[in-house]
């Protein structure tokens, strides 16, 4: 086998035959060490575990968090599309997998390197990462049919991927919300129907709510955040926040505190490991709000749109927010243009998105990505 240089890693399965000395006098293959260890250590002992080597280094940068990255299907022929704040040529994705070919697919979730996609065609589901090229097809979800009678909303586009890779036999979850009319109480529910990789079926959870009244159906303003274990949306119907706990079973609605009406558009994203919501007041302020302990909204952040755009000339009146996982910069969007400012720094960047890629985008068709170098887990009676 070929000796790899210092920087440089093997791709998936390859064992090389340089390998690493454990204080025993044992041995450890090095894509053991790169695939399975090192992406489930704590970011404290990563940050100290890149002076060890030059390689380490390169390896663990691959794991901690990246600048924000933003992933969306490409609409003229269903491949991936990347948006990034930083170049980082290191491992660069899988941009055109062999599953998506001739399918009509859309991403719908990410989570911790991992993205799901959605094939309109069959309705079926993949768990795809983009750095490994490892893929695999989700069983179909069952007819919910015949137990929610009233069923009002199957919220597809709007599916949650939970995923911790550092838990011991980490396995990932899909959670469909799904919104039904009850009779007897006159009034609409949030229930959730859940996929595990460690069980390899879906299953209804425990878990349900009472929606507030509204007159309409009820919908999502954003795709979902996985944070401290727990899923989250921002409802597009009121100014709550959802909250569901895969393996706890509970489910609630948190008030995000802030005005939200229709001139305003609001998404959600992450900071040092809590929930934010951005806003942009139209033709006004972008604010970033960040969720405490308590569940209590604070402002973080209340920036003037033309102290950021300056003498652009651009219309400050249609700009949307965009996810962002990290807090440093605010993204949001203008048609085919996606903007990153650092409020800190006080510098904006402008990034174009190709007019062959898209023939037209939604804000929450753009998804926070990251690199990794995490396996898929494998579910039962797989090889």
């Amino acid at each position: 086998m070929e000796e790899k240089s210092e920087g440089e890693f093997l791709p998936r399965g390859i064992v090389d035959l340089k390998i690493l000395p454990s204080s025993k006098g044992e041995f450890l293959p090095r894509d053991i060490v790169d695939l399975y260890i090192l992406p489930r250590l704590p970011l404290k002992s990563l940050c100290r575990f890149k002076s060890v080597c030059p390689r380490w280094k390169t390896q663990i940068s691959l794991i901690l968090p990246t600048p924000p990255n933003l992933v969306y299907s490409n609409c003229r022929n269903s491949n991936l599309s990347f948006l990034t704040v930083k170049e980082n040529p290191i491992c660069e994705p899988h941009l055109s997998p062999q599953f998506l070919r001739n399918k009509r697919n859309q991403v719908i979730a990410s989570c911790n390197g991992l993205l799901v996609f959605w094939d309109k065609t069959s309705g079926s589901f993949y768990i795809y990462n983009p750095v490994t090229g490892e893929a695999d097809l989700i069983p179909d979800c069952p007819d919910i049919t015949e137990n929610f009678y009233n069923l009002q909303n199957v919220m597809v586009e709007s599916v949650g991927l939970a995923f911790d890779p550092s838990k011991p036999n980490p396995c990932y979850k899909l959670v469909f919300p799904i919104e039904n009319y009850v009779d007897e109480i006159d009034a609409h529910k949030m229930h959730f129907m859940v996929f595990s990789s460690e069980t390899n079926r879906w299953e209804i959870s425990r878990a349900n709510i009472n929606l507030p009244s509204v007159s309409d159906r009820f919908s999502f303003g954003s795709l979902s955040f996985y944070i401290g274990g727990h899923l989250y949306w921002i409802l597009q119907s009121s100014n709550d926040i959802l909250e569901f706990d895969p393996d706890g079973n509970h489910a609630c609605l948190i008030p995000f505190g802030a005005q939200v009406n229709a001139n305003y558009n609001v998404t959600i994203g992450e900071w040092e490991g809590r929930l934010t919501c951005t806003t942009i007041i139209r033709g006004r302020d972008i604010e970033v709000w960040i969720m405490n302990e308590q569940q209590r909204f604070s402002k973080m952040y209340s920036i003037g749109l033309e102290t950021i755009l300056g003498e652009r000339g651009i219309d400050i009146q249609f700009l949307w927010p965009l996810p962002c996982e990290g807090g440093k910069v605010v993204l949001f969007r203008m048609r085919l243009t996606v903007f990153s400012y650092d409020p800190k720094k006080r510098e904006l960047q402008e990034f174009q998105i190709p007019n062959d890629d898209v023939l037209f985008l939604y804000p929450y068709e753009f998804i926070v990505y990251k690199k990794s170098l995490v396996p898929i887990p494998k579910m039962p009676n797989e090889p």
